[in-house]
């Protein structure tokens, strides 16, 4: 299936929290209708309300995500993907998603890795670190993750710590597919190399030691 960007939203305020208005603007468009022109006059009026600075920004935010849709010729039922995402996940720096209807946000800041407190902050919002599980899916979360974290790398949710040289993921138990990894990797290179870190630059995986000072990278399925 091929794969395309919903939204990216950088650094939404952190005062943000939902409202009436914001709650029915989520329940209109779950009702599948099409976005046009005159349905944005009232969008843009209906977000014109009390409420702090933070709160009337962000709505027009919201506003200005499902005019680009509408530019891109996207339905309103696709828009609120964006918008119950914002609803829910207290805290990210970037949301993104696919036509197969997953959702994957990236950790606020660099910070040494511990597989299971990582995992534990994805399961708040729903999610499990990243598993890539298809070469499509590695491609298309390289390309973005590349486009607005240029030069990063990031920590994905496997590990190969309970059987040296076989990477699984931790919350499936699946293992990482072959062709997913960088050239002659995984290596161990100095012995202690039991996480996996994504290159979005190469398009692959790289096994990498663990508490090293990266984001990561979570995934939760929209329902």
């Amino acid at each position: 299936m091929p794969f395309r960007p919903i939204v990216i939203l950088n650094q939404r305020p952190l005062d943000w929290k939902p409202d009436a208005t914001s709650i029915e603007l989520v329940r209109s468009m779950t009702q599948g209708r099409k976005a046009r022109t005159s349905g944005h006059t009232a969008l843009t009026r209906g977000m014109q309300v009390p409420g702090s600075p933070a709160l009337v920004r962000d709505k027009l935010i919201l506003h200005q995500a499902v005019s680009n849709y509408q530019q891109m010729g996207c339905t309103m039922n696709v828009c609120v993907l964006f918008v119950l995402t914002c609803l829910t996940f207290g805290q990210a720096v970037i949301f993104f998603a696919h036509t197969d209807f997953k959702v994957y946000y990236v950790s606020d800041f660099a910070r040494p890795f511990i597989l299971r407190k990582a995992n534990d902050e994805c399961r708040r919002y729903g999610g499990y670190l990243l598993e890539v599980n298809d070469v499509e899916e590695l491609y298309y979360i390289s390309q973005v993750l590349n486009k607005d974290f240029k030069g990063e790398n990031f920590y994905i949710g496997a590990n190969d710590i309970k059987n040296e040289g076989t990477f699984v993921y931790f919350n499936s138990g699946e293992p990482i597919l072959a062709d997913s990894w960088a050239w002659e990797n995984p290596d161990n290179w100095n012995g202690d190399e039991d996480c996996v870190q994504l290159l979005p630059y190469w398009a692959a995986l790289n096994d990498f030691a663990c508490l090293n000072k990266l984001r990561f990278v979570c995934e939760r399925d929209y329902e």
